[in-house]
């Protein structure tokens, strides 16, 4: 096997490894009040604010029944709520409450948190050149 070949193989294999666990350690930051999947969702309306399920859906690149899904279980908790537009009548909006505000503001300081000691031993200008490959790969 040439030199590169074996190089583009363990690349593939240590991305894996990498998202895999950043993956399990961000579902422990979690834990077992919000799944993966509901935390996009509030990220996105964290950011935006209200958006329409069906924008959601094309956003994150799932299925409504997904997105409606997630957000029922969201509502449940107070964290979101459907809103008629006052754009379009015949159309819903999500809205992020105060509540699921707060719980994003929370979370987001912690994942802050978790990278910042994730990539603690690493210089600034390592961290930049890393993100500037993995840029050239988009």
């Amino acid at each position: 096997m040439n030199s590169r070949l074996a190089a583009i193989q363990e690349f593939e294999s240590t991305l894996r490894v990498v998202f895999r666990s950043i993956h399990k350690d961000l579902s422990d930051l979690l834990g077992d009040q919000m799944t993966m999947a509901e935390y996009h969702v509030l990220k996105i309306l964290h950011r935006d604010g209200s958006l329409r399920i069906t924008d959601l859906a094309h956003d994150l690149g799932v299925s409504l029944s997904h997105v409606t899904n997630v957000t029922d279980r969201l509502e449940d908790k107070g964290w979101v709520v459907r809103r008629r537009s006052e754009r379009d009548r015949r159309s819903v909006e999500l809205h992020i409450t105060e509540a699921g505000r707060k719980r994003m503001d929370q979370l987001l300081r912690e994942k802050e948190k978790y990278f910042q000691e994730k990539l603690s031993s690493l210089p600034t200008e390592t961290i930049h050149t890393l993100n500037d490959l993995l840029k050239r790969l988009i």
